[in-house]
């Protein structure tokens, strides 16, 4: 096998003069790519009180085997998120940062007990009541963010930016050992704010901006902010930048063709370069093969992208059957070998919102969104998670890879009363200051 052509496009906002006619098709190669970057990358530092203790001229950084312990159960997840979003997709593209769920999901379960730390712990694949030392599995998460964040992790050519924060509205009591944890373990900023007012919310998406470098907007919106009801909001952002060891000419970059999934091509920018690269073959279960193509980032190439071309076009399939172990498998083969490699440049945003929820208590987190959860532990009024939402932004040209993603969960206190208008009814327009009424009228059908 001496030339490799992977034919993956992810792009949904076009360079000039490209025109997609939709979204394109759910590209596993990115989502891997990413979750291969991201749990690789962290490091929070509190935007108030002191810096984390891996800056620089700290010490040495935390004990590598259990940070490598939490990144395989933080990517058990990842496969469990990629399998059901993907079908929530409907064909279209996802992008996550599992790291970033990963590290939000540790928070909350650093303030839960009972049946919800043991839901959430489920969900995040650690060994919760079978190990006299689960309880501090979730700590785990503070030594994986800190060790990556080390200073020896990075070069000149990436660059990361990780935080956490913890926003109690105004009056609102957490525990001092949930503060304590969050402060010292995850390098969590702890601040009030008035939940309910569009400063708030501004100020959240103000952080979220900065964190990382403008590339996620509004996270507000995707969070229902502002919210009289919310009590909490938490929130993780990942940044990452990195340029190719071995970057592509610009001038090389030429028009090719990516096919759909339905057979429908397009054309779209594709970058080309010859050279030694390391590349595997890998199968699922069920047979379907595919090629593992590495890409390493700066000097050191500590971190990578990794492209995953099914040998078949049905992606849903091969995103339906893809475990950690063959992933693994296939990166343990991986050799180096003269390729002609041709690939687009992308980019792409990804919001998922109530997919993400669905997903989380199919997983079985549903009792953290009930009122019958107990997050005690993070605060005496026992709030209730009421949804968590994730987005992210990913663009990959000539020169590297630039990626970003922020969760964030909304902890509230008392369930909203539902009122269903799901049976014929009556209806006024009317002026409140006269009653007179302007229009009325009887709806049986609203789909007439």
């Amino acid at each position: 096998m001496s030339d490799v052509f992977l034919r993956v496009e992810f792009r949904i906002r076009p360079r000039a003069g490209l025109s997609l006619p939709r979204l394109l098709s759910l590209v596993v190669a990115v989502l891997l790519a990413l979750a291969s970057v991201t749990f690789a990358l962290s490091g929070c530092r509190a935007l108030f009180g002191p810096a984390g203790p891996f800056g620089r001229g700290g010490p040495e950084p935390p004990d590598p085997e259990q940070a490598r312990l939490v990144a395989a159960s933080s990517n058990a997840l990842a496969f469990d998120l990629l399998e059901k979003l993907s079908v929530a997709a409907a064909g279209k593209n996802v992008v996550l940062s599992p790291l970033s769920i990963s590290a939000l999901l540790a928070m909350l379960l650093e303030g839960a007990d009972g049946e919800t730390a043991a839901a959430i712990a489920g969900v995040l694949h650690l060994p919760w009541g079978q190990d006299p030392a689960a309880g501090e599995s979730a700590g785990g998460f503070g030594t994986l963010l800190n060790y990556i964040s080390h200073p020896d992790a990075t070069g000149p050519d990436v660059e990361l930016a990780i935080g956490n924060a913890i926003w109690p509205t105004v009056g609102y009591p957490l525990t001092d050992e949930f503060v304590e944890t969050m402060t010292d373990d995850f390098r969590a900023e702890v601040a009030e704010l008035d939940l309910g007012s569009q400063q708030a919310a501004d100020e959240i998406d103000h952080w979220v901006v900065e964190k990382t470098r403008g590339r996620i907007q509004r996270m507000s919106d995707a969070l229902g902010l502002p919210d009289p009801g919310a009590v909490t909001v938490l929130m993780n952002a990942v940044y990452f930048k990195g340029n190719w060891t071995h970057r592509f000419d610009k001038e090389a970059t030429q028009p090719g063709t990516f096919t759909f999934p339905d057979g429908t091509e397009v054309t779209v920018p594709m970058m080309c370069r010859r050279g030694e690269f390391e590349v595997a073959e890998g199968a699922l279960a069920d047979g379907l093969g595919f090629l593992m193509l590495r890409l390493p980032y700066g000097e050191d190439q500590r971190f990578v992208m990794e492209i995953l071309l099914p040998g078949l076009p049905d992606i849903g399939r091969f995103v339906a059957g893809l475990t950690p172990e063959e992933r693994l498998e296939a990166a343990a083969a991986l050799a180096e070998q003269e390729v002609f490699l041709v690939m687009p440049s992308f980019e792409l945003e990804y919001e998922a919102t109530r997919e993400l929820d669905a997903a989380l208590q199919g997983l079985g987190m549903a009792i953290a969104y009930s009122p019958e959860s107990d997050f005690t532990p993070m605060s005496p009024r026992d709030p209730w998670l009421s949804r968590i939402a994730h987005k992210t932004y990913i663009r990959v040209d000539e020169e590297g890879s630039e990626a970003a993603g922020v969760t964030g969960g909304v902890m509230r206190e008392s369930m909203p009363a539902e009122l269903r208008v799901d049976r014929p009814f009556v209806f006024t327009v009317t002026d409140t200051d006269t009653g007179v009424i302007l229009f009325m009228g009887v709806v049986t059908d609203p789909t007439a």
